[in-house]
């Protein structure tokens, strides 16, 4: 996985790098403004396949019911059962801290 996420920033880099290395006045800054924009989409690309999405419960890491969810700081956080979400809730920003520590993409909570 890390292999690929490196080869695609390389060969995005690359691809967005002028050919000969001389600089004019007329096609320098155009060339640069796309190579900083490939290169801000290479940082996107990565970031999506880095990011981990949350399937298993904070409390148990037990597989998540979508049914069962708290929503702290505009964040959905969901559990497996109805017990999690009561003890998640008792300290529920130390435990938003732990899963996003961990790298976990939460799901915003509607109309956040």
């Amino acid at each position: 996985m890390s292999r690929l996420i490196v080869c695609l920033v390389l060969t995005i880099g690359f691809v967005s790098l002028p050919g000969c290395g001389k600089k004019s006045e007329s096609t320098s800054a155009p060339l640069q403004k796309e190579s900083e924009a490939a290169m801000d989409k290479a940082k996107d690309l990565v970031s999506d396949v880095t990011s981990k999405v949350q399937g298993s419960c904070p409390m148990t890491a037990e597989s998540i019911d979508k049914s069962v969810y708290a929503d702290v700081d505009g964040n959905r956080i969901y559990m497996c059962c109805k017990m999690c979400k009561g003890k998640f809730m008792e300290n529920a920003q130390a435990n938003l801290k732990k899963i996003t520590d961990q790298g976990i993409t939460l799901e915003k909570t509607p109309g956040s």
